[in-house]
């Protein structure tokens, strides 16, 4: 039979937890203790509750009362370890420490452990892939020098005509001096079709695409034209943009698909 904790013993437990910036050793077996204390007060109970006298009526309530605390100690407990365990979890991801810390944790707490460094590592990937994506987007739209300088050699410059005045002399030997000639602009030419000619618009650029596989999980991300574009498995295939492609080949999440 296993050896009960008492209520000081459960009162101790949470003391040192909460004295300690780590997580303090608890077994299994602790565990068992403290399961074996709340049963056998469970049972002292129902006894008392079959007993009517006075005495019982008051040891019910004494002991009804040790339980309740006892349960308030255990949720103290185990919401102190859990938030060591979520520091424990996101400190190593902030740190970018490959190896797993698990020093005295139970198996639930372990597995809790991995659950959100996956979780935080990924939420971690997603946030930088927005931004290179963004960045990449941003750099596409902009025109460099060479493309500002080539499109200003395309606009054609106004042709100036500056008419001189011609001069003469009068009878006295000064110079008389003739106005310009005034330019007459031609009269616009009317045909038999009165529909006037309408430029045809250059038409959009289409964006290529590439057939890309995904090597790993990839959270859901954003395209050129702000599309939603994912979440993606390993294995899955999706065609996209050449922008997305090339980020997706840099950081390696993903190949081409000949």
């Amino acid at each position: 039979m296993v050896d009960a904790y008492s209520y000081e013993d459960l009162y101790e437990l949470l003391r040192i937890e909460r004295a300690s910036a780590d997580l303090e050793k608890l077994e299994l077996k602790d565990l068992e203790k403290i399961a074996a204390y709340l049963k056998a007060k469970e049972e002292l109970l129902k006894k008392q509750e079959i007993s009517t006298t006075f005495f019982s009526t008051k040891g019910r309530v004494k002991i009804q009362l040790e339980i309740d605390n006892a349960l308030q100690l255990l949720k103290d407990l185990f919401e102190k370890r859990e938030g060591k365990v979520v520091n424990r979890a996101m400190f190593s991801i902030r740190a970018d420490s490959k190896l797993k810390d698990t020093t005295n944790m139970l198996e639930h707490e372990e597995e809790l452990y991995n659950a959100l460094l996956e979780l935080l590592q990924k939420n971690k990937e997603s946030f930088f892939t927005i931004i290179e994506t963004q960045k990449a987007l941003a750099q596409s739209t902009i025109p460099s020098e060479l493309e500002i300088k080539s499109a200003a050699e395309l606009v054609p410059k106004p042709e100036i005509r500056q008419e001189e005045s011609k001069t003469e002399l009068t009878s006295n030997g000064s110079e008389k001096l003739e106005p310009a000639t005034e330019i007459k602009k031609p009269e616009p030419e009317i045909t038999s079709d009165p529909t006037p000619e309408i430029a045809e618009a250059p038409s959009k650029l289409t964006h290529e695409t590439k057939l890309m596989e995904f090597l790993a999980d990839t959270p859901e991300f954003v395209d050129e034209t702000l599309t939603p574009c994912g979440p993606f498995k390993q294995g899955d295939q999706a065609k996209l943009s050449y922008t997305i492609c090339n980020i997706l080949l840099k950081q390696g999440k993903a190949k081409e698909v000949n």
